[in-house]
C-alpha cells in the first residue's frame, strides 16, 4: 500500500495499527506485533519523519495517530516521482 511512497514492509505493518485503532502507543504496537521496542521506536520515528503518523496534541509523545491518507502520502509520492524522473535524465521543476 505505502511502497510507492517509499516505505518498507515493516513500516507499513507498524503504520496499520494506528490506522486500525485510530491511535496507538508504542507499548500497544510492541505487544500486538511482537516486535522489539527498539525496532518499533525506529520504525515510528521513520514514519513520523515521512509525515505518515503524528503525535496527538496534548499527548506526552507516547501515542501515534495516522495522518489522514489523503494528506500524508502526497509529499512522499512527489519525492518518489522526482526520483524516478531524475533517474531517467528528465528534469523536474518545482
Amino acid at each position: 500500500m505505502l511502497g510507492t511512497a517509499g516505505t518498507g514492509a515493516a513500516e507499513e505493518r507498524v503504520y496499520r495499527l494506528p490506522v486500525e485503532l485510530r491511535d496507538a502507543s508504542m507499548d500497544e504496537i510492541v505487544q500486538r506485533l511482537r516486535v522489539p521496542e527498539r525496532e518499533v521506536a525506529s520504525l515510528l520515528s521513520s514514519l513520523y519523519g515521512k509525515g505518515l503518523v503524528e503525535r496527538p496534541p496534548g499527548d506526552s509523545g507516547m501515542r501515534y495517530a495516522p495522518v489522514p491518507p489523503d494528506v500524508a502520502p502526497q509529499p512522499l509520492l512527489t519525492r518518489a516521482a522526482r526520483k524516478r524522473w531524475n533517474g531517467r535524465g528528465v528534469g523536474w521543476s518545482s
